[in-house]
């Protein structure tokens, strides 16, 4: 059973990198408890502790590479965020993000860079927008992956509130979850992660259909 400076221990981590994959938190815990079986348990005591605070650790999958981790969240209107980044930054995090998400998900790195002195009126320069865009990946607010932008599962958990209220997006026809970036069924457009539908597959013993329009479901996941 982890003990309060057990708990101390892996807080202090998640303070530090707010994003830890289920698999190394697993690895953590070895070294530390002596077990690696009670992962849950010991967020749920840490959430305990932290909640007054405006704190949270959730459970996520990455949208784009399917790895399953826990982040920490603040949970009071994005102030975290906002006390991390200058004014600039801040002034062209925001149009990044509503441009991936209103782009399904992706934003091409080059789009992104060009976008800048227009969307902060010419306050953040390429050679700025290109600093601040690997400050967002170092911070996890973003992915970079084959020269596309996406939303991390740091910012779409913290950002959840924001996203649902400003943007109409269908959630995942699988888990039920918010979608930002993903697939959808080729015959009724149903939304659905990538690692949701592979999942899918595996577990399914039949033909693949769709759970939503029953067709024969083929992603190109």
């Amino acid at each position: 059973m982890a003990s309060d400076d057990h708990c101390k221990t892996i807080l202090q981590f998640f303070m530090l990198e707010r994003v830890i994959t289920v698999s190394s938190l697993a690895d953590l815990m070895e070294r530390i408890t002596g077990s690696a079986s009670n992962s849950d348990a010991l967020i749920n005591k840490i959430n305990e502790r932290i909640q007054e605070f405006s704190q949270k650790i959730v459970k996520a999958t990455c949208e784009v590479t399917g790895d399953k981790m826990y982040v920490m969240i603040f949970t009071a209107d994005e102030a975290d965020v906002k006390s991390q980044l200058t004014k600039d930054q801040i002034d062209y995090f925001y149009p990044l993000m509503n441009n991936i998400i209103t782009s399904s998900g992706s934003l091409a790195l080059i789009t992104a860079l060009n976008m800048a002195p227009a969307v902060t009126m010419a306050r953040v320069s390429l050679a700025d927008a290109e600093k601040y865009i690997e400050l967002f990946v170092l911070k996890r607010l973003l992915l970079l992956e084959n020269g596309f932008l996406y939303l991390s599962p740091l910012t779409i958990a913290e950002f959840g509130p924001y996203i649902t209220e400003n943007y109409a997006l269908d959630p995942c026809m699988l888990c039920k979850k918010m979608l930002v970036f993903g697939e959808s069924c080729p015959s009724c457009s149903a939304p659905i992660h990538v690692q949701c539908f592979k999942d899918f597959l595996q577990n399914s013993k039949k033909a693949v259909k769709c759970p939503q329009c029953k067709e024969q479901l083929s992603v190109a996941a």
